[in-house]
Formats: structure tokens, sequence, C-alpha cells
């Protein structure tokens, strides 16, 4: 059983029009039985499971001058609640020492509930909404070698629509009510396995098909803000690979690839039909590499490269990408654990998004990325 919190306070955003305030908390858990008993001589393995969320968000947006950068009047105000519950079960067999089958069915419900403090009468937007569906799955793994599998998997998946893609926003998107859930279904095939003792490996291909996928579009009479909706169907496919080695006993290092490429199968705007899927980027790696003292202490470091992607769905302009180079001290004694991060180490200036729309012209949009900083964690395990 896990039982967690997790609070969150933001001031301002990277917008010129805008300014805001949010006080996000959220309570959750969960909770997993594991039973196992033999069938013909087979192990078979059933987990049962049910999970809790619940987010509440406080929020206020003000108007800003984007000239001067002075903090105007209040534009927005409310808090919108969002409770997840989750049910599962899961049913591992061993059909004999080689070959493995999963089973597996979910259930989730989400229940949304947005309270306008802003706007009185016809104009108050409070809302209330809920949506559910069942997600199967199907998975295998067969071990033809102790040190190879190949493993494939089948399943419906559900996405549903965020509380701030409905009733919020985000920093250049405005809320959508009547967004949809994205349902999409999965494949994928892969081998994994093990090198001379030392290299682990796992290569595979996925094929994912949604349905209503969700994204930002650009507001026709504004270029410069976007809004959530479901923009049609997708199928995104692609290869993951990633290796892992330990070079020495206390050094290790690991490399991971994938390949996406994203196009609409089906919209309403038939000339985006067999486009590529803005901001998705065709290629991504990282690189890294792990080093752990005999005394507790451990410094890693990684390198992120995120390739060239479409800005707009029309696939008119490319932004070219960036590369990211991050730093890591970690120590650990007993039951305590501390670290300290650098990332972006060398300052890279970048763009988080970039976007064009095509309003009285085509407008390219960025949203800078964060330059340098620092994260500081520190942990108990009891």
């Amino acid at each position: 059983m896990d039982i967690y919190t997790r609070g969150r306070y933001d001031e301002g955003h990277y917008s010129d029009r805008s300014w805001g305030k949010y006080d996000v908390d959220l309570f959750g858990g969960e909770a997993r039985y594991t039973f196992g008993f033999d069938i013909a001589g087979q192990k078979n393995t059933i987990t049962l499971g049910a999970k809790y969320d619940r987010e509440s968000s406080y929020m206020e947006e003000y108007n800003r001058d984007e000239e001067t950068g002075v903090i105007g009047d209040l534009d927005d105000q409310g808090t919108v609640t969002y409770d997840l519950s989750g049910f599962y079960i899961q049913d591992e067999f061993n059909i004999n020492n080689s070959l493995f089958l999963t089973f597996g069915l979910r259930y989730d419900g989400i229940a949304y509930d947005w309270v306008d403090e802003f706007n009185e009468g016809e104009r108050n937007t409070s809302s209330s909404t809920s949506v559910d569906a069942f997600s199967p799955k199907f998975g295998f793994a067969y071990n033809p070698l102790s040190s190879l599998t190949v493993f494939g998997n089948i399943g419906k998946g559900f996405n549903p629509p965020q509380y701030y893609q409905m009733f919020i926003g985000g920093y250049t998107a405005e809320p959508n009510p009547d967004l949809k859930p994205e349902y999409l279904t999965n494949y994928e095939i892969g081998l994994r396995g093990q090198l001379i003792h030392k290299i682990n490996y796992q290569i595979s291909y996925f094929l994912m098909d949604f349905e209503d996928q969700i994204e930002t579009v650009p507001l026709p009479d504004n270029p410069y803000l976007e809004k959530y909706d479901n923009i049609g169907d997708t199928r995104h496919q692609g290869v993951e690979v990633s290796i892992n080695s330990q070079i020495i006993d206390n050094l290790s290092a690991f490399v991971s690839y994938s390949y996406l490429d994203a196009r609409y199968t089906n919209s309403a705007d038939e000339d985006l039909i067999g486009k590529v899927l803005r901001k998705s980027p065709f290629n991504q790696y990282t690189l890294g590499a792990r080093y752990d003292f005999n005394f507790g202490l451990a410094v890693s470091a990684d390198y992120k490269f995120v390739g060239k992607y479409h800005m707009d769905n029309e696939n008119m302009f490319m932004y070219d990408g960036y590369s990211l180079l991050n730093a890591k001290v970690m120590y650990k004694w007993k039951a305590l654990r501390a670290s300290f991060a650098v990332n972006n180490l060398l300052d890279e200036k970048y763009a988080a998004r970039a976007y064009a729309s095509n309003y009285r012209g085509w407008v390219q949009n960025y949203s800078p990325g964060w330059p340098i900083n620092y994260t500081f964690t520190i942990g108990y395990s009891f």
C-alpha cells in the first residue's frame, strides 16, 4: 500500500501578456494484493489493485503590460478538483519455463469539478463532468535462451483530458471544457537480453493509433494564443533502443535512442491527412555515465539531444532542436539519501516549445526553456 501527498506553488510564467498564481495540492494512494496458485503444475499469479487521487488547484490570472511588465487587473480566478478512481486485475501465467503470458483489465473513472470564482451570472463557467473507460491488455515474453527474451504487448489505452486543459489553460493555451478523452490502441514487439555479462540491451518497435488526440491548435483570431482541442486521429510508430553497461565495478554507462514518426490518419481538415504532427521530434537520444564511490557517494552526468521537428501541422516550418548537459551528485548513508543536480550545465538557450501559426501571415512563436538551474532533494527510508 502506498499513501502520498504532493504540493506545488507557482508564481508567474513565460508570457508577456499575463501573470499567474497556482496552488496545487494532491493526495492519493494505491493498494495492491497479489496471490499465486498452480495450474497444471505451472505458476499463476494474480494481482488486484485500486488507486485513488484527488488533486485540487487554485489559480489566479492577471493581465500584464507587454511593454513594461507591470502586473495589472485580475483576469481569471477559480478552483478545480480532479478525482481519479482506478481498479485493475492482472494475471501472469507461466506456460512453461520459457513462455509467460500476461492478461490485464483496468477501469478508470475521472470526475472534474470547476468553480469559477471570477465571473458572475451568465458568464460564470462553473461546471462538473466525468469520463470513464475500460482498458484491456495482453502481453507475452518468450525466452529461447537464458540471455534473450522476445516480448510483445497489445493494449487499449485511455487518456482523460487534464483539468487544466479543460478549465484553466496553459501558459499560452486557452482551456476547452468540451474536450473528449483520447483512446489509443498500442502494439509493441521487441528483444531484450545480455551480452558478455556486462551489457544489457532492449530494442522494440511500437505502433500507437490515437482517436481524438488532444493537442493545442492556434486560435483563428489570435496567432499568439492556442486552444486545447481534439485534433483527429493519428498514428505514432517508431523504434526505441536502450543499452546499459557496467564498464568496471564502480563505473556504468547508458545510451537510449528513439525514432518517432507521428502523422494524421483522419482529420476534419483533409489537407492534414498524412502530415507530420508538430512538436514531434523525429530523433531523441540520451547518453550518460555514473560512478559510485565505496562510501555512499555517487556522481553522474548525462547529455540529452532533441532533434528537429515541425513547428506547424501544415509542415511549413522546422525547429532545429536542442541539446542539454546535466550533472548530479548523490549521497546515501543508511536510510538517508540526498542529491544535488545542476540542470542545463552549459546554460544552453533553447525553446522548450516552438510552434508556428498562420493568421494573416505566418507567425513563429518560441517559449524559452529553463536556463541553468539547480535541484536539491533529500529523502529518508523507513
